[in-house]
């Protein structure tokens, strides 16, 4: 019974491991390339405003018109995560800036391209016209921080993880039922003929895979066994009728030695007292 219990928990243990690993290491992959979307989509989307805005401040900066470039930064509130912008001149000075929070403090120029800090994403380009670079756009949008990001996929990741451990115990019962029970069954008829010497027991288990092999090939040798022992019982019984039979014959060949000894001796006390008469 300790040994059935302890191959039930450890296949039970195995099917249940197996599928936590199986679930984490899906759901971090998951993850992982749901992030990597998530920043290039983020990152793309930025990179388009700050295009069309760039286009669109072109004049006002050729005409030195800061109202007007700072009216086209405040259309950027329907925006919903963009927390600043700023347009910069030739010379790196602050020439428009739009605030969400109403501030009017600009942010230092930041280098051309994309960069990242914590919650945040600022996308830097120039500011073109007739291939003269007239300034500069930096657009800084707030993002999911990366702590957040994966705090939303763990959650779902533990509920994966949790549907994977149902799904395993059912299918681990199953299979119990399927493989495990008849393994258990055939470990208990060897464990019973091992104690008892009954070696007439057979295991019915009829199957075509290696279970059904395993069945056949014990009871084969359990018929080898008993078909040894037949014969060994047939050798045992013959060989006590012939121990038997000598006992018999070694009586019967005392008996007559005594007979005959009995018989010399009346002979000789005959012939002695004849001869003394």
């Amino acid at each position: 019974m300790r040994s059935s219990s302890t191959l039930r928990s450890k296949f039970m243990a195995l099917m249940l491991g197996g599928s936590v690993v199986a679930a984490i290491l899906a759901a971090g992959g998951f993850a992982w390339l749901d992030l990597n979307r998530f920043w290039a989509r983020t990152t793309d989307e930025i990179s388009a405003i700050t295009s069309i805005v760039a286009d669109q401040v072109g004049p006002a900066i050729t005409l030195r018109d800061a109202e007007a470039a700072r009216e086209i930064l405040r259309s950027l509130g329907a925006v919903g995560f963009i927390r600043h912008a700023a347009i910069y001149d030739k010379r790196d000075g602050c020439f428009a800036v739009y605030q969400r929070d109403s501030s009017s403090i600009c942010p230092p120029k930041p280098q051309d391209g994309t960069t990242y800090g914590p919650g945040t994403m600022i996308v830097s380009g120039g500011v073109f016209s007739d291939g003269e670079r007239l300034g500069t756009l930096a657009l800084s949008a707030t993002v999911p921080s990366l702590s957040k990001v994966l705090h939303e996929y763990l959650d779902d990741s533990l509920l994966v993880l949790l549907l994977s451990l149902m799904v395993a115990t059912v299918l681990s019962v199953t299979l119990q039922a399927r493989i495990l029970t008849p393994v258990l069954k055939i470990a208990e008829i060897a464990g019973r003929i091992a104690r008892t010497h009954g070696y007439g027991e057979r295991i019915n288990f009829a199957s075509h895979d290696e279970l059904g092999v395993l069945a056949s090939s014990l009871n084969a040798m359990l018929d080898e066994i008993q078909h040894r022992d037949a014969e060994l019982q047939r050798h045992r019984d013959r060989l006590e009728e012939e121990v038997a039979e000598r006992s018999r014959v070694n009586i019967e060949l005392r008996q007559a030695k005594q007979r005959a000894e009995d018989a010399a001796r009346l002979k000789s006390e005959f012939i002695a007292n004849t001869s003394h008469e």
